[in-house]
């Protein structure tokens, strides 16, 4: 009896899908959540193995580390690495060969496939200088993906990322993706509370379409809208920080910026247009795949660091992304921060790297995403109704740029 060709073609599917390797980039400050957050990153995937964690705990000796204590035993010897290099006498840390020569006896240790960086609390510098030190730990995956420390993920999720991207790359293949390389997923995660109670998929999604200027620092916030899962990755104009997922070329491309110290609003939007303005669309996935825990009033955050001033350097980095965005003041057309200023403070530092790419220019992009310069006047709507359709394709979305 022969296979038909749609089983054949089931088969070569699963078989390619099977072969992909993930890195997943988890900056973590004093979260009391990451250990649960890495424990079901390999539970529910369908390939653990092939899977790969990148860790930067940024902790005080005695927090929860973000291995789980039951991949400690598999692990040889370890000790933070911090810039003053302080040991550290946790009793947490293994000490003794004998606790990880039970990992012999198993065809796969998740404890083999993560690799963590260990930091003083009061080194921290920020959410994405955290991402760029936890993307040094990549080795050559195939696919990168970006999520909070205190997420949760859907059985098999990495499965279904990896068919979307293949999914993503017939769509943009089969439009005009005008001076474009691929497609980058991303959203709001839905949220949960508890870890021991099991998550649910939703019918709906938040989708990344819509963007508000915040006035008191001039800065666009990124936000989302509910539709309903649209089974297919869809163009959306904006990405999130809670997760990203796509061809790992796109992080050498569009690294993580390791000079925005503290800065939060601003963080989304920057890197967005980096990743516009290097050939990647920003795409909605076609169901949901990472949860996300947002009632965390009580945990730790960046500015409880003592003795860090990150007000002050935090003001001073929030230019770099007025620098890069090329915000102008309201009601004008004058620079928020224009090039003399940017090289007096320091803040245009390593721009060829860090700053925007070359491929599409940042005009196109507030044209697309219907922001207008002058007057911080934003459409909020029409993606996001555009959404619930047919996604900005059948907006006209590259022929109004036209």
């Amino acid at each position: 009896m022969f296979a038909t060709r749609e089983t054949l073609r089931s088969l070569l599917l699963s078989s390619l899908i099977a072969r992909q390797t993930i890195f997943v980039n988890v900056a973590a400050f004093r979260d009391m959540l990451c250990v649960e957050s890495v424990r079901e990153i390999f539970s529910a995937a369908k390939h653990p193995e092939r899977i790969n964690v990148g860790v930067i705990d940024q902790r005080i000796p005695g927090d929860r580390v973000c291995i789980p204590p039951e991949y400690l035993r598999f692990m040889p010897p370890v000790s933070p690495i911090t810039t003053t290099n302080r040991p550290d006498v946790d009793p947490e840390f293994p000490s003794h060969p004998t606790r990880f020569i039970s990992c012999f006896k198993k065809n796969f240790c998740p404890s083999d496939n993560i690799r963590i960086r260990y930091v003083d609390w009061t080194e921290a510098r920020g959410p994405t200088y955290g991402r760029f030190v936890a993307g040094l730990m990549y080795q050559g995956e195939s696919f990168y993906m970006m999520i909070d420390s205190h997420s949760r993920f859907d059985s098999h999720f990495d499965d279904y990322m990896i068919l979307d991207v293949l999914r993503m790359k017939r769509t943009y293949d089969g439009e005009s993706n005008a001076g474009g390389k691929g497609g980058i997923l991303s959203y709001y995660p839905a949220g949960f509370n508890r870890f021991d109670v099991p998550v649910n998929s939703r019918a709906d999604i938040m989708a990344m379409c819509k963007t508000v200027m915040v006035k008191e620092l001039s800065v666009l916030r990124n936000q989302a809208r509910w539709v309903k899962q649209p089974k297919r990755p869809l163009l959306q104009p904006y990405t999130a920080a809670g997760f990203l997922f796509g061809d790992a070329t796109a992080q050498f491309e569009v690294p993580f910026d390791p000079y925005l110290d503290f800065v939060f609003d601003g963080e989304e939007i920057l890197y967005t247009v980096r990743l516009y303005t290097s050939g990647y669309d920003a795409y909605l996935p076609g169901r949901s795949y990472v949860f996300h825990h947002y009632d965390r009033h009580k945990a730790p955050r960046f500015w409880s660091v003592p003795r860090t001033q990150w007000p002050r350097i935090q003001g001073i980095t929030r230019k770099r992304v007025h620098y890069f965005l090329e915000t102008y003041e309201n009601q004008t057309t004058k620079l928020v921060v224009d090039r003399n200023e940017a090289h007096k403070l320091g803040i245009d530092i390593a721009e060829e790297k860090y700053g925007l790419g070359k491929l599409r220019n940042l005009d196109t992009f507030y044209k697309l995403a219907l922001v207008n310069r002058e007057t911080w006047d934003v459409d909020q709507e029409t993606y996001c109704n555009g959404m619930e359709h047919e996604g900005m394709k059948m907006m006209g979305r590259y022929p109004m740029l036209n």
